[in-house]
């Protein structure tokens, strides 16, 4: 029984996991051909603008999906829905905000890259909610839909670029990225028709940002990463060094995905083995944590012809940080999906800890390490909070025992 259930998730897994890998191989395309045309200093602007959009797009989820997708599954509490949509709403109004700040103190604050970036807010934020809804109900298609069809469309102009019909600045470079987003809206009319049937509700907004405050700060903090390592790499260098780093940890990036897809599968399938007392699959979990970091093997090989071919060896200091990264990337890609666990058990209390300890410890190592081995401390500090974080997490799966859900009539 338990080699079906096995089966069954490792089927879903891998449906959404091609999915996201053509969307994925789409996106790096697009990067590449952004990398290709502009020159490192340039390309390392542009690094650090699209890893703050990503970050500050994640202030819009901040933890709501996964508690919004654990208990409404577990519970089966309609008025979530609501609850949810009007936590979304709050959380751009944050997001604006933060972002003009920042956007005013990296100088990135051209007409064209402001409007840009708020509109990307946005429309990531339409995205994620969309996300979450069909997440509840398990329409994977439509998961795998949500990120095809911004994919898509930089894939076209990755295409169109490359064979010189345009021509792009910097500037336009962001606003495709950003504004690419914006079609996935119209898979909202394929949402099942209750989840469409919203009524905004703000009253409970203080209780279910408290209660997201722990797993969002977490995620707030995962989905940072990027954005702090082309920081760290602006402060102790300059944009080349950016540029540099940013397409060692981007080809990294790659597990980031594998790690979401398969948090995507887990998360309702062991909610669900929670509702029925069946207990976390373990025995899952470990087999698929086996499977990325072999994952990382062939990532490596791969990078290591593609990097110097496809970019004329103009970003070649990137390999000597390449292997680090990769296998740091496929150790936080384990621990990222192992947090699954801690939603179906009630205990995301845990997270923002298991987080801030991680990023407390890439500062620390990054300030000891970097002004020593330059980039390549920088890869290192990322390895080993990585690697920290990973059996901390493993300690804490393995001591705590699982607690029950308020079932909801």
């Amino acid at each position: 029984m338990e080699n079906e259930s096995i089966k069954k998730s490792f089927t879903k897994i891998s449906y959404v996991g091609v999915g996201n890998m053509i969307n994925a191989a789409l996106g790096f395309v697009y990067l590449s051909v952004v990398a290709r045309a502009l020159e490192v200093d340039q390309f390392g602007r542009y690094a650090l603008l699209v890893s703050l959009l990503i970050f500050l797009s994640r202030v819009m989820d901040f933890g709501t999906n996964s508690t919004y997708v654990a208990k409404s599954i577990a519970t089966q509490d309609k008025s979530l829905t609501n609850h949810f949509i009007s936590t979304k709403i709050i959380l751009f109004i944050v997001s604006v905000i933060i972002s003009l700040v920042l956007l005013f103190v990296f100088n990135l604050n051209s007409t064209a890259i402001v409007i840009a970036f708020v509109l990307g807010l946005l429309f990531y934020g339409i995205n994620y909610t969309l996300f979450g809804l069909f997440q509840t109900v398990e329409k994977y298609t439509m998961l795998i839909l949500l990120n095809s069809i911004p994919a898509l469309i930089k894939g076209i102009f990755a295409l169109l670029i490359f064979f010189g019909y345009v021509e792009f600045s910097f500037t336009n470079f962001f606003m495709v990225f950003s504004l690419s987003i914006g079609p996935s809206a119209l898979l909202y009319f394929f949402l099942p028709a209750d989840l469409k049937a919203v009524k905004l509700d703000f009253s409970k907004i203080k209780e279910t940002i408290r209660e997201v405050l722990s797993p969002g700060v977490s995620q707030l903090i995962n989905e940072g990463f990027p954005a702090v390592s082309n920081t760290l790499a602006r402060i102790y260098s300059n944009f080349t060094s950016v540029g540099i780093f940013s397409l060692a940890d981007k080809i990294s990036s790659a597990f980031v995905l594998v790690s979401f897809t398969i948090f995507t599968v887990l998360l309702p399938k062991n909610a669900q083995r929670k509702k029925e007392n069946k207990g976390y699959d373990y025995k899952e979990t470990i087999f698929l944590a086996v499977g990325v970091l072999a994952l990382s093997i062939f990532t490596i090989i791969f990078a290591k012809f593609f990097i110097p071919w496809f970019f004329q060896n103009k970003y070649n200091e990137s390999l000597s940080l390449l292997n680090i990264m990769v296998v740091a990337g496929a150790i936080s890609a384990v621990h990222t999906f192992m947090e699954n666990y801690f939603f179906v058990e009630n205990k995301t209390h845990y997270l923002a800890f298991i987080s801030g300890g991680k990023l407390a410890l890439l500062l620390l190592l990054s300030i000891i390490l970097i002004p020593i081995l330059s980039l390549r401390g920088l890869a290192f500090s990322h390895l080993i909070s990585a690697t920290a974080t990973l059996l901390v997490m493993i300690v804490l799966m393995s001591k705590k025992k699982p607690t029950q859900l308020p079932q909801t009539q």
